[in-house]
């Protein structure tokens, strides 16, 4: 099964997502910046009668739960959990969760405790290369594994606001400005890396080369990405290629 993931509320339409659905794509993840955006992602993924999973914080810390229960009151078909306490909240109220890879997951032991304490599937930790990611598929249920076909590598995520360092003064407010401006830092080969927010206004920094991983187990996501030129073309051939299966 083909799953795609849009972290722009441009994409939830229904205009948008009807090309999808028409052939094939009956699943579709959502990680935004407001819950009205959620809200309206939702709304939209139900009118194509497809799969709505909630993309979820790669951090929580304490007083933050209450976003958690605004994601819940939405029903969301699953959650893409990025930590524990974002795993055992959905998995008390029965919402299917799907683990994704910064719980770095690499060994068998660690897959079975994650199904042990109730996940749906699991993504398996950037920390495997290829070979021991097929090697770790002889262990576990390959039905079980959710695989990043094409994404990028969040690389840290951090509560410093590099919007407001590069285009404000110290005191002014910042009016959300991460929502509107691109940004980009370059490191010290000359490689730029895209700076994006999360719901929470931390800054996370993603890898300057996209992934492209090779298809090896039934369920496959694809993080949509504008700036691969011919990223659309690649999800339609995935889509044509599930079909077969």
């Amino acid at each position: 099964m083909l799953h795609i993931l849009f972290r722009s509320s441009t994409h939830f339409t229904e205009e948008a997502l009807s090309p999808w659905t028409e052939i094939g794509c009956r699943s579709f993840y959502a990680e935004l910046c407001s819950m009205q955006d959620y809200k309206t992602a939702a709304a939209a993924v139900r009118k194509v009668s497809a799969e709505f999973v909630a993309a979820l914080p790669r951090i929580i810390k304490p007083g933050e739960s209450k976003f958690l229960h605004k994601i819940a009151d939405l029903q969301p078909d699953a959650v893409l959990a990025r930590n524990l306490e974002e795993l055992l909240f959905f998995r008390d109220r029965n919402v299917p969760v799907i683990i994704d890879f910064s719980l770095n997951v690499i060994n068998d032991l660690a897959f079975f405790q994650m199904l042990d304490w109730g996940a749906e599937r699991i993504t398996l930790g950037w920390d495997l290369n290829e070979e021991q990611r097929r090697k770790l598929l002889q262990y576990v249920p390959p039905e079980r594994v959710e695989q990043i076909i094409v994404g990028r590598i969040p690389l840290f995520t951090m509560e410093h606001c590099l919007w407001k360092t590069q285009f404000l003064k110290p005191d002014e407010p910042c009016h959300k400005l991460c929502r509107t401006q691109p940004l980009q830092i370059e490191d010290r080969y000359g490689a730029l890396h895209t700076v994006r927010p999360d719901i929470f206004c931390r800054n996370i920094v993603e890898r300057s080369e996209p992934i492209m991983s090779s298809p090896m187990v039934l369920h496959r996501r694809v993080e949509w990405d504008d700036r691969i030129p011919d990223i659309e073309q690649r999800v339609r051939a995935l889509a044509v290629e599930q079909k077969k299966i």
